[in-house]
């Protein structure tokens, strides 16, 4: 995944993101982009079949024929500098992201039991960004002090296939934040029989120390609305309760837009949800803001 904030006279969301899936044999590979001008609420997402990607694990390397590309920019070293790149009309961009400061470890040391088997997540929260986007035609240069990206990697064979709900924000005091809040799945119970869910915040400091958190069952679902292309229903608010971290987080969508599915075919699987929120928190008694992105798999009315 891949995500953009600031430029120089609007403020831009941009997401490339690509998987294999595996509840598929063989897997189907698909790629997603999406573009909103935070500013005017002007959004163009998809998800696009990639039948002829190539994939690596010891490396970041995907490319999608001439229509979309994610790589490390040197072979081999994943934390060297990523390209990404999208052709696709609506959402266009070149950009090269550079990790700054710390790695976040989802869990700490980023291994979890997802849904139905074991996967490893880490992510680069903090990254320097070059490059370009094209926006209503014109040609629009990245002011790289007036922007960051957020290039989160996850792999292996377990598929949170009941649903989850994503949180990755970047707040003003410096603290980074992963927040699952994922559904049990295969009768709920841990072990052969199943899952458990997974509501668990992981907190990442300029200092590159990790804090892990359950995150509250409640959340405060807001401003509901329906996907005109899918019918499915999502919500411009929600609010978090940590706990553990004296932490109530508000996310709000400016706009009710993130959904990236494939043109008319409404398939839960391949459809997935990147909206973009403005953070607004209470954190061991300090007011705190930041940006971020809310992630969802599709769920049906």
């Amino acid at each position: 995944m891949y995500f953009l904030h600031g430029t120089n006279d609007h403020d831009y969301f941009a997401v490339g993101h690509v998987v294999a899936h595996t509840l598929t044999s063989p897997p189907k590979p698909v790629f997603r982009v999406c573009l909103l001008d935070i500013d005017d609420g002007s959004w163009f997402g998809e998800t696009f079949p990639a039948l002829e990607s190539t994939f690596a694990l010891d490396a970041i390397r995907c490319k999608a024929g001439d229509k979309f590309e994610l790589r490390s920019t040197q072979a081999g070293d994943p934390a060297s500098p990523i390209l990404c790149k999208s052709a696709v009309a609506g959402a266009e961009f070149e950009l090269v992201a550079s990790p700054r400061g710390p790695t976040l470890y989802a869990g700490g040391q980023g291994t979890f039991f997802w849904g139905t088997d074991w996967t490893y997540q880490m992510s680069f929260p903090e990254m320097w960004v070059t490059g370009t986007l094209k926006y209503k035609g014109e040609t629009v240069e990245v002011v790289p002090d007036k922007s960051m990206a957020w290039l989160d990697r996850q792999y292996g064979m377990g598929v949170g296939k009941a649903g989850w709900d994503l949180y990755m924000l970047i707040l003003e005091n410096g603290m980074k934040a992963s927040i699952w809040r994922s559904e049990a799945c295969g009768g709920g119970a841990g072990g052969a029989g199943g899952s458990r869910k997974q509501y668990v915040a992981t907190v990442v400091y300029p200092d590159s120390h990790h804090e892990i958190y359950p995150v509250d069952d409640h959340v405060e679902l807001l401003q509901p609305f329906v996907s005109e292309e899918t019918g499915y229903l999502y919500h411009a608010h929600q609010v978090l309760t940590i706990a553990g971290l004296d932490a109530r987080i508000e996310l709000q969508q400016p706009w009710p837009a993130g959904e990236m599915a494939i043109k008319g075919h409404h398939d839960p699987v391949t459809t997935l949800f990147e909206g973009y929120v403005d953070v607004k928190a209470r954190i061991r008694g300090e007011e705190v803001k930041g940006w971020g992105v809310s992630e969802r798999r599709a769920t049906e009315l």
